[in-house]
């Protein structure tokens, strides 16, 4: 399985089909709308969060300032100003 924009889909390239083909966009636009979601959210990565500060994490709810890698999150990572740390 893979995540995938389905709004991003709908861009001009789709929507600009010759006229013999709108029955077969048309069918894959319903799959796409008639698709199955997932319940997912975009979390901030360690490297851009504004509790990093070099190898460890200062947020209030980290236990004794854990030490974190660049692609570590969690979910109480904030992003910093202009994605990044600090």
């Amino acid at each position: 399985m893979r995540l995938v924009d389905a709004d991003a889909i709908f861009s001009n390239e789709l929507l600009l089909v010759r006229a013999e083909c709108y029955d077969a966009v048309h069918a894959v636009i319903e799959k796409i709308n008639n698709a199955p979601t997932v319940d997912a959210i975009e979390v901030v990565r360690c490297k851009d969060c504004r509790w990093r500060n070099g190898l460890r994490c200062y947020h209030k709810r980290s236990s004794m300032n854990d030490l974190v890698g660049d692609n570590d999150f969690c979910s109480w990572g904030e992003r910093g100003k202009d994605g990044k740390t600090g």
